[in-house]
């Protein structure tokens, strides 16, 4: 190991990069196949279907279990994969090239997750407020008192103003004081600053609609968010509302027709609302006010599967990508090895890969002041080492060495920063490079700990 001391410009070689990336405002539709399910992409101004993911086994993926999250750039869905079998769900990165991670997770039920755009992602996990890291590890979000939070919460989506999570549920669920029979309940979750918990009191307000099933939430242009509804009876009008999270009041936008909505969003490509009728196989578009059946938009793909009744678990999303999201990609591959109290060092990004530009790689959870030698390639490996697996094959593009932070011994409490620059060469666009940190502690099997890999593209 004391091979990779010296530091080294950072270099890689060409090779195939990703291909058609997400385009912000497209549409990512899960379609019930006979069997499997798939997951198509279609283009909101063409109609024009491609597939994205097929082989999904059907009956997984409760509500908010499908959402596009612009850090990862990727739509990360909570499914079974037939590879997997019919009984292993689990969390599962989808790229715009087809390429499958595996986040893991298995029987975990994760549902309501609501991304936020730096790495982290909100979710409730078997009905528990969790948050998924940047390094891909899921962690208990507790209340202002230090106990979980279980709140019946459909769906969720993040509002950066307030830095809250804003969540939905139908009457009779656990999402106390605003829960009563015959209304559902808006609720807001202060956020402490760094998110790992809440930073008080939740707050909500009640809608009292005839149309109790929430389908989901997106994002108008101004930050307000759309909030809709659907139900069982064949007829009157299903509600959707404009929500504000900073004062918790809600408008009526407008209705529809349709009773089986599988999922509506609002198109900043469009600027209309663009619905699911899974009963009718066909997407919708409204204009502000437009009542009934709307606009039907022609798509190249079967979009639904025709089935009766009401869904929740939103089978249609949208590609958001903030003018502040990573152009690039960082996703962990791999598993680490335990070092002093059996904690795993993480290896993570603080900020996006982009050519030419700073990258600013994180050490977490090492053994306090614990000395760390950072490794860079092109390539992925699988290689035994001191115990544990070298994730980077050699040779070996660049090293970086490192000193962690906190109390000298103290098992996960260090904390290190390693800064480089990417080159700023064309040839590098889409490219794939590969690290993963090595840190000295007489804790791990052989005197070492090692992080899980990160896998990183320039785009």
């Amino acid at each position: 190991m004391s091979a990779i001391l010296a530091a080294l410009p950072l270099l890689a070689t060409a090779s195939n990069g990703q291909a058609s990336p997400f385009v912000d405002g497209e549409l990512i539709v899960r379609v019930q196949d006979i069997a499997p399910d798939s997951i198509y992409r279609i283009d909101p101004l063409t109609g024009v279907g491609t597939p994205l993911v097929q082989d999904l086994f059907a009956g997984y993926g409760g509500p908010g279990s499908m959402v596009y999250d612009p850090y990862r750039d990727g739509v990360v869905v909570y499914t079974s994969y037939v590879p997997w079998g019919v009984f292993e769900p689990r969390l599962l990165l989808v790229r715009a090239d087809g390429f499958l991670t595996d986040l893991g997770f298995a029987g975990e039920d994760i549902t309501s997750m609501a991304p936020v755009g730096d790495g982290r992602i909100y979710l409730r996990r078997a009905g528990t407020l969790s948050v998924l890291d940047p390094d891909n590890t899921l962690s208990v979000v507790p209340d202002s008192l230090g106990q979980p939070v279980t709140m019946g919460l459909e769906h969720m989506v993040y509002d950066s103003a307030t830095n809250s999570l804003i969540g939905v549920a139908r009457g009779n669920s656990t999402a106390l004081p605003c829960d009563g029979s015959g209304v559902v309940s808006v609720h807001r979750l202060p956020l402490s600053a760094l998110g790992r918990e809440l930073s008080g009191t939740p707050d909500c307000m009640s809608l009292v609609t005839q149309a109790l099933s929430p389908i989901g939430f997106d994002v108008f242009d101004d930050g307000t968010l759309l909030l809709s509804f659907g139900d069982r009876s064949q007829s009157g009008e299903r509600e959707h509302y404009r929500i504000d999270p900073t004062n918790m009041t809600a408008s009526l936008w407008g209705t529809s027709s349709p009773s089986d909505i599988d999922g509506i969003v609002w198109s900043q490509t469009l600027q209309r609302v663009v619905l699911l009728d899974d009963w009718a196989n066909v997407l919708r578009t409204y204009g502000q006010g437009q009542q009934g059946e709307g606009q039907v938009l022609a798509t190249s793909i079967p979009v639904g599967g025709q089935t009766t009744g009401v869904s929740t678990t939103n089978r249609m999303i949208d590609v958001n990508r903030p003018p502040t999201a990573c152009p690039g990609e960082v996703s962990a591959y791999g598993t680490g090895l335990a070092g002093t109290g059996g904690q795993v060092p993480s290896l993570g990004a603080a900020s996006c890969p982009a050519l030419g530009a700073p990258l600013t790689l994180t050490v977490t959870e090492g053994v306090g002041q614990g000395n760390g030698w950072m490794v860079f390639g092109t390539a992925q490996a699988a290689t035994p080492i001191v115990g544990g697996t070298l994730l980077v094959a050699t040779p070996f593009s660049a090293t970086r060495a490192f000193l962690l932070d906190g109390f000298p011994g103290q098992a996960g409490a260090g904390f290190a920063q390693v800064e480089l620059t990417l080159p700023n060469s064309i040839s590098l666009l889409g490219v794939p490079f590969y690290a993963q940190a090595a840190i000295k502690d007489s804790g791990g099997p052989a005197g070492w700990a090692l992080t899980q890999g990160l896998e990183m593209v320039a785009n």
